[in-house]
C-alpha cells in the first residue's frame, strides 16, 4: 500500500514527454562544406530540437515538434 501511495505521489508530478517526429530534407551540395553553421541555423528554427547533416547523402535529418515546425522556413536555408 505504501509503495502504491509513493508511486502516486511521484506520478502526479510527472510531465508527459514532448512528441517529436523525424523528417528528412535535401541539402544543396554547395552548402555541405559549412555543415556546422547550417546545423546551427536549423536548430534556431521554431520546433527543431535536433539536426544532423549526412554529408555523403546531401540530406539533413531533423527531429521536430510538428505543431511548431514549418518546413517552408527551412527550405531557404537548404537551397
Amino acid at each position: 500500500m505504501t509503495l502504491k501511495l509513493l508511486w502516486l505521489v511521484l506520478a502526479v508530478g510527472m510531465v508527459p514527454p514532448v512528441m517529436r517526429s523525424a523528417t528528412m530534407m535535401a541539402v544543396n551540395p554547395i552548402l555541405i562544406g559549412n555543415s556546422k553553421m547550417l546545423e546551427k541555423k536549423l536548430l534556431a528554427l521554431a520546433g527543431v530540437s535536433e539536426a544532423r547533416i549526412a554529408v555523403e547523402e546531401c540530406v539533413v535529418y531533423l527531429r521536430v515538434e510538428k505543431e511548431h515546425f514549418d518546413p517552408e522556413e527551412a527550405k531557404p536555408l537548404l537551397q
